[in-house]
This record gives C-alpha cells, sequence and structure tokens, in this order.
C-alpha cells in the first residue's frame, strides 16, 4: 500500500491493523517521511514492514 504520508499516525497504526490479515509485502510512507519517530511508531505498532521512497531519503 502506498499512502505517500497521507495518514495521521494513530490512522496508519489502524490501517496497518486491518491491513496485517492479507500479509502485504510493505506500507509505503503511511506517515509524512520527515518524521522518523512517527514512521518508528507505526513500525512498533504493526508486523507489516515500513518502506520509504528512495527520493525521499
Amino acid at each position: 500500500m502506498r499512502p505517500r504520508g497521507k495518514f495521521s499516525t494513530s490512522g496508519a497504526i489502524k490501517v496497518a491493523s486491518i491491513l496485517e490479515e492479507f500479509n502485504p509485502s510493505f506500507f509505503e510512507e503511511p506517515v509524512s517521511p520527515e518524521n522518523v519517530d512517527e514512521m518508528a511508531r507505526v513500525a512498533a505498532h504493526t508486523s507489516i514492514s515500513i518502506a520509504q521512497l528512495a527520493s525521499s531519503v
């Protein structure tokens, strides 16, 4: 899934919990890529790998 930073942290965590049953390969930029702490918070609450666009780095 590629929301490109459109979710709030709590929203991304909720979406990730719903998506887990479908076993996606990754969840790309669920929150703003500039906010590393929030990306880490989402990652801590899901088994889905969190991805970041190479152009965002």
